[in-house]
C-alpha cells in the first residue's frame, strides 16, 4: 500500500510481535491488566487510533463537506440510541457496542487483506473468496472459541456481553479453519509452483493475524494477553493509516 518495508513493518509486524511478546514474557499473561498495561494498549494505542480518525474526517475541510450530513448527525444518532438502549438495559447496551467493535476489527483485518492481494492481479473468484473466508476464519475461530468456553476468564467491554454458544461450537469452528488454512496453503503453493505472484503483504496479514487472535484468545487465558494482542494488532496499523494519509 505504501512500501514493502512499511507496510510489512507497520502492518504485518505489529500483530506478530504482539503475539510472540505474550509467548515470551510471562508478564504479559497476567490475569488482569495492570493500570500501566491499561494506559499503553488502551488510553495510548486503542484510544489514540480512534481520534487520530479526526484528521481524516472532521478536520479534513474537504472530506468533512462531501460527508457534512454523516458527520454531523450520525454521531447524534448513535447517542440518542445509546441512551435508549442503555435505558432499556446496561448489558444489552454493552452487548451491542461489543458486537459493533467486533465487526470493526474483523473488517479492518479484511480490507488490509484485500487492499494486498489486488496486487497479485486478476484471479477467479473462487480464490477470492477463499483468501476472504481465510482471513474471517482467522478471526471468527477464536471468536466462536471463546463464545463457547464458559471457562475464558476475560471479555471485551463488560461480563457477560458476549451470548454464550454450545461447547461444540468451538471444536467445529476449529475444523473448519484447520481446513481452510490448508486450503489456502495449498493454493499459494499451487501459485508459486506456476510462477503465479503471490503478494507478500497478503501473506503477512493472514499469518500475522492468525497469530495474534490464535495467542490472545485461545493459547491463553489472560485479560491482559488479549488486551495486548487485540489492541496492537488493530490499533497501530491504523495508526499508520492515519499517518501515511
Amino acid at each position: 500500500m505504501h512500501s514493502a518495508a512499511f507496510d510489512l513493518g507497520w502492518f504485518c509486524a505489529p500483530p506478530l510481535l504482539a503475539a510472540l511478546a505474550v509467548l515470551l514474557l510471562p508478564a504479559l499473561r497476567a490475569a488482569d491488566t495492570p493500570s500501566w498495561g491499561w494506559l499503553l494498549f488502551v488510553v495510548f494505542i486503542d484510544v489514540g487510533h480512534a481520534y487520530a480518525s479526526l484528521y481524516r474526517t472532521y478536520l479534513d475541510p474537504e472530506e468533512f463537506a462531501r460527508r457534512r450530513s454523516l458527520y454531523v448527525y450520525l454521531p447524534i444518532l448513535c447517542w440518542v440510541a445509546g441512551m435508549i438502549l442503555y435505558r432499556m438495559s446496561a448489558l444489552a447496551f454493552w452487548r451491542a457496542f461489543a458486537y459493533l467493535a467486533v465487526f470493526h476489527f474483523v473488517r479492518q483485518q479484511y480490507g488490509f487483506m484485500r487492499a494486498n492481494a489486488r496486487l497479485e492481479g486478476p484471479r477467479p473468484v473462487w480464490e477470492e473468496r477463499l483468501d476472504a473466508a481465510v482471513i474471517y476464519a482467522t478471526m471468527l475461530y477464536p471468536l466462536v472459541y471463546w463464545h463457547a468456553d464458559p471457562a475464558r476468564k476475560f471479555w471485551w467491554f463488560v461480563s457477560g456481553d458476549f451470548v454464550r454458544l454450545n461447547a461444540w461450537a468451538g471444536g467445529w469452528a476449529g475444523g473448519v479453519y484447520a481446513a481452510l488454512l490448508a486450503a489456502f496453503a495449498l493454493r499459494q503453493l499451487v501459485r508459486l509452483r506456476a510462477r503465479l505472484p503471490v503478494n507478500p503483504g497478503k501473506m503477512g496479514v493472514v499469518l500475522s493475524t492468525a497469530a495474534a487472535w490464535y495467542v490472545g484468545i485461545v493459547a491463553t487465558n489472560s485479560d491482559f494477553a488479549f488486551t495486548a494482542t487485540n489492541v496492537v494488532a488493530h490499533g497501530v496499523p491504523y495508526l499508520a493509516l492515519v499517518w501515511l494519509y
